[in-house]
Parts: structure tokens; sequence; C-alpha cells
């Protein structure tokens, strides 16, 4: 089976959905089916050398931005040098929405009777709508529907994610958990000596961690506040993830300096590299408004590290129904609530928190292996090849 991915900026320091497209990547390379990821990234918009490095297998494609109504326009010229990969192709798989390559995508496979998968990715969140909302409702009811109602199916990746956006849309979804890696035992009391002695860090100190794109989105800004309100004077928070535009890391690195070094900005980590401030830490806090899984909720738990989280982390929501007790969950994103759920974990004594992150370890292991994901996404793809060959494709439901 020959696979094609469709998104835009999938490069490392995008966050999510580019990694997201690389857990694909790695399911449809062991489960022996050829993929190709076309990435769409804006023109003018420099990708560094690492960034490319880390993002092998891809192709990128450099568009223009057209600002009425779609995110970034497909030129006919780039169309037709792409076209042969469709034309070889069995499947589609369109990562997110409100861009217009997928729109083109998804209209020329449909002439080609090739069936063609959306993933959310958190597009429909009734909070993705709280900003640029005309915009989006102008693009969902120009090309929007259209592209949803004729897909096979819409992944969510949880289950509070898929309730959410039956408000919005009405075409065919499965829930399929994105996978996390699994994380053996290991010296904890170890990790913490090394995290300690690399930072400059008293032998007292005890360790939380921020993970993600240091945007307002995430609210790292407020985190760092709640966290000098409420956390106990030993516990040190460490801020992981590439700045923005919107937070500068200028403007990050100030405000963790006039924290006495009760906070502290890292910037970006990854692999082996974000893996031991995991290990290192006690507990994992993101306090976003909208986080459709949260990798790194998932990752964390991997790691048998307890999460302090909003509402908007939808994987918590989850863990929430399955009465699994890894998690304090704070009410609203208001500085109170967010003081209150930091000030609920962190004066928990070491034991406590070790307990909550190993009831989540077993959960992830259990629910987020590759081997589910890659069965669950097998399933997915046999299923619609199946429907490929009816002449009507969307007379039968989306399976997964």
């Amino acid at each position: 089976m020959t696979v094609i991915n469709v998104g835009v900026n999938l490069v490392p320091s995008a966050g999510g959905v580019a990694h997201c497209v690389g857990l694909f990547t790695s399911a449809f390379r062991n489960l022996k089916y050829t993929s190709e990821v076309l990435s769409f990234n804006r023109r003018g918009k420099y990708v560094p050398d690492s960034e490319l490095l880390l993002s092998r297998g891809r192709r990128f494609v450099t568009v223009p931005e057209v600002p009425l109504l779609n995110r970034y326009y497909w030129c006919p010229e780039y169309f037709g040098s792409l076209r042969p990969l469709l034309n070889a192709a069995d499947l589609l798989f369109i990562h997110g929405l409100f861009f217009h390559p997928g729109i083109r995508a998804a209209t020329y496979a449909r002439k080609l009777g090739l069936p063609y998968v959306v993933v959310s990715h958190g597009s429909l969140d009734p909070w993705t709508f709280s900003y640029r909302r005309w915009r989006k409702r102008a693009w969902m009811w120009q090309a929007g529907n259209d592209l949803l109602s004729g897909a096979h199916a819409v992944i969510y990746s949880t289950t509070a994610e898929q309730q959410k956006a039956q408000g919005i849309v009405k075409a065919a979804g499965c829930v399929i958990r994105w996978p996390v890696e699994f994380v053996p035992d290991y010296d904890k009391a170890a990790a913490i000596g090394r995290a300690q002695q690399a930072l400059g860090l008293p032998l007292s100190s005890r360790i939380a961690m921020f993970c993600g794109r240091v945007h307002p989105i995430k609210l790292p800004l407020e985190t760092i506040q709640a966290f000098l309100h409420a956390a106990p004077p030993h516990w040190v928070l460490l801020l992981i993830g590439p700045p923005t535009t919107e937070i500068p890391q200028r403007l990050i690195e100030s405000v963790c300096q006039s924290t006495n070094g009760r906070c502290r900005y890292i910037g970006p980590a990854y692999g082996q590299s974000l893996q031991e401030y995991y290990k290192a830490a006690e507990a994992l806090v993101l306090f976003s408004h909208k986080e459709n899984f949260s990798h790194v909720t998932a990752e964390a738990l991997a790691c048998g590290v307890p999460v302090v989280v909003s509402t908007g982390v939808d994987l918590a929501c989850d863990l929430d129904r399955a009465a699994v007790h890894c998690s304090v969950v704070a009410c609203d994103t208001s500085p109170q609530s967010l003081a209150q759920a930091l000030r609920t974990a962190l004066l928990r004594p070491s034991e406590e928190l070790t307990a909550m992150g190993q009831w989540g370890r077993a959960w992830v292991r259990e629910n987020l292996s590759s081997t589910r994901f890659e069965t669950n996404i097998a399933t997915l793809c046999a299923s619609a090849q199946d429907n490929s060959r009816k002449s009507d494709r969307r007379s039968a439901p989306a399976t997964c």
C-alpha cells in the first residue's frame, strides 16, 4: 500500500502535528507500507538545516500565503509536479484543517476515486473557533464541510476531542490514540542527581517541568506566576521548549531571571535529552487552553511522572474517565485555580507522587503502545481500501 501524508510546516519546532506525522510514518514503515510526507511551507519562512536533518523523508513544498479564507495556496504548478505521487497512491491522509493544499489534494483524490482520511489534530475543538472565528467559519462553509463529508473517516486522538467535535461536524469518525515509547525502569534518584548537578541545583531541590512551545495557548507566563505563588520554595520549575514570535526567547528568559532561580528556561530539547528531563521531574505542569492529545503528557506518564494540567488537555479527561489517579486537574485557567492545582500536587510527599506516576505509566503501557496504534491504523487502511472498491464509497461506514 502507498500512503501520502499532507500537512503544513511539518518540522519538529512546529509541535504536535509534525511529531504525530512522524508516528504515522513509523507505523506505515512497520506495516510495510510505502509512504510519502508532503509539507507545505510558507514562502520566505526559513527552515533551519537542523530542522531539515530531523525531518528526513519529508518533501517540503514552498508556497505563497494567501490571507483570504485559505491558509497556504497551492498554485497549479505545484499541483502539477505532485500529481504523479497522488496518481500512484492507495490512500491519502490529510493532517489538520484550514490549509488549501489539503483541499486540493482531497478534491483530486475524489476525482480519482482515491479514499482519504482527515486527521483532526484538534482543528474541530470549539476553542479553535474562539479566534479568527469568522475566517474559519467561512473556510468551513466554503470548503471544510465538503472535505470532511467526503472523507472515509475523521481521526480523533481522544474521546474528549471526538465529543467536542460532534457539535461542529457530522462526518464519520473514530478515536485512535497516539502511541508513546515505552520507558524501561530507571533509577529516579540518579536521574534527579544528574539534573541537579548539571543545572547547579541544591541537593534538596525538587523538579517540576513545563514542556511545549512557549506560546500563549500553553500559558507559560501564567504557569510561572502560579508556580511562584503556590510551590514550596525548594521546588524548581524547568521550562523546556522552543520560543515563539508571541513569546520570544528574550522575554521568557527575562521572566525566569526575575524569579531568583526558581524558574529556569532550558530551551528546546528532543530525544534522549528531553527524556532525561522527564526522568528527573517529579511533576509535569501543562495549563494549556487546548491540547487535543498532548504528547508531552503521555511522554511524562510513560516515564512515571504525574501531571498537573488544565481541563483543556483532553488526554487528562480520558484518564479521569478511566479512573486513573495520575493527574491533578485545574478546574479552569484562572490564577487561583492554577495555583490551587499546583499546591495540591506539589505539597504531596515524593512517595505519593511516585505512586501517581506509576498508575499513569501502567495505563500508558496498556493503552498507548505502538502495537495497538499500528493495529488500529492497519484496520482503518484496510477498511478504506475495501470501500474504495465499491461504486459508492460513502455508503459504507468507516471502521477502526
